[in-house]
C-alpha cells in the first residue's frame, strides 16, 4: 500500500512556491490550450525525476490530474479509473466521475475532455525515486494526465491555539497516556475519539473561517511499520473532499490509558473550513481492521 499518499481537496495550512511541471521522456503529448497532457499508453506513463530547484530534504506536493475523452455532445458522467504507484510500491486506484469541460463541450471536431480529476502526493525530495500512472487494459483508454510539483514550507503567519472540537452528538471520548522520562508517574492525558468501524462515522459542527488539524493515531500497532498502514476518509457538508493515507509506528511513550494497549505516534493533516458553519464527518477507511483514534484542533491566523 502506498503509505505517503494524502488527498486533500481543501487548501491546507502550509505555503507554496510555483509549481513545476513533471517531466516524461518519450511519451504522447495532448495540448488542451496551452496546456501538455501525457497519454496514457498500455505502459502508462512513468515520472523518474523530480524538477530542478528543488533540494534533499524539501518536503513537496506532486499534484495529478487526470481527464477522459468523451464525445463533444455528452452528457452525465464519465467514470474512469488510473493506478498510481510510488517507488515501485503496491498501486492504488482512483477512480473518477466527471461532467465534459464546459470549454470542450460541443466541440466541432466531435469530442472533448472531461473536468480533470485531481489527486495530491505529499512527501519529501528525498523519498522520491519514481512515479508510475497506468490505467485498465481494458477500459478507459483514452486518459490523459500531468503532473505539477511544489515545495510546501509552514506558514508561520498561523499559530496553534488549544481549542478542540466535539462531535455534534455526545460521545465518550478516550484517554491517551503518554509517559514522559522526567515525569514518569504523571502521564499526560489526552483525549480522542474512537473510529472501530467504518460504518460509524463521527460528525462535527465548525464555523469558518478557521482551520483544523486532523490528528490521528492507530490503535495496537505492529512492530514491523509496513504493517502499519491506516486511511481516514472527511465529508464536508456531505461531499467527499478527501481520503487521509497515513502510516505510522509504534509510540514507545503513549497507550490507552484504560487498557494499556499501545498506540502508534500521532499522523495528521490540516483541513481548511469556508466562512459560515459546516458540518464534517470522520470516518475510518477500509486499509486497516485496527481502531483509529481522532482529535480535531484549531488553527488560526495571528492577528
Amino acid at each position: 500500500m502506498i503509505r505517503l499518499f494524502k488527498v486533500v481537496a481543501c487548501i491546507s495550512i502550509v505555503s507554496f512556491s510555483f509549481s513545476k511541471a513533471l517531466i516524461s521522456t518519450g511519451e504522447v503529448i495532448e495540448t488542451i490550450g496551452k496546456t501538455e497532457y501525457y497519454k496514457l499508453d498500455k505502459n502508462g506513463v512513468a515520472f523518474e525525476k523530480i524538477s530542478d530547484g528543488f533540494e534533499y530534504g524539501d518536503s513537496i506536493r506532486i499534484k495529478l490530474f487526470f481527464r477522459h475523452a468523451v464525445k463533444s455532445d455528452f452528457k452525465g458522467k464519465k467514470e474512469f479509473k488510473v493506478a498510481v504507484a510510488l517507488n515501485n510500491e503496491e498501486a492504488y486506484t482512483l477512480t473518477y466521475e466527471k461532467e465534459i469541460s464546459a470549454k470542450q463541450k460541443n466541440d466541432k471536431k466531435g469530442w472533448g475532455w472531461t473536468k480533470a480529476g485531481v489527486w495530491f502526493i505529499d512527501l519529501d525530495v528525498k523519498d522520491f525515486n519514481k512515479l508510475l500512472i497506468s490505467r485498465d487494459r481494458g477500459k478507459n483508454k483514452k486518459i490523459i494526465v500531468r503532473a505539477q510539483v511544489s515545495k510546501l514550507s509552514r506558514n508561520n503567519r498561523y499559530k496553534h491555539t488549544f481549542k478542540s472540537f466535539d462531535p455534534v452528538n455526545r460521545i465518550l471520548r478516550t484517554k491517551i497516556a503518554t509517559k514522559k522520562e522526567s515525569k514518569p508517574d504523571s502521564p499526560i492525558i489526552s483525549y480522542y475519539y474512537k473510529l472501530s468501524d467504518s460504518k460509524k462515522t463521527k460528525h462535527f459542527e465548525i464555523i469558518g473561517p478557521t482551520s483544523f488539524q486532523l490528528l490521528t493515531r492507530l490503535e495496537g500497532p505492529d512492530e514491523n511499520r509496513t504493517q502499519n498502514d491506516y486511511s481516514i476518509f472527511v465529508k464536508q457538508d456531505g461531499i467527499d473532499i478527501g481520503t487521509y493515507f497515513f502510516n505510522t509506528e509504534i509510540s514507545q511513550e503513549s497507550k490507552v490509558a484504560s487498557s494499556q494497549i499501545p498506540v502508534g505516534k500521532w499522523r495528521s493533516c490540516f483541513i481548511n473550513v469556508p466562512k459560515g458553519k459546516h458540518y464534517y464527518s470522520i470516518s475510518k477507511g477500509a486499509i486497516s481492521d485496527k481502531s483509529i483514534y481522532i482529535k480535531l484542533k484549531e488553527y488560526e491566523a495571528k492577528k
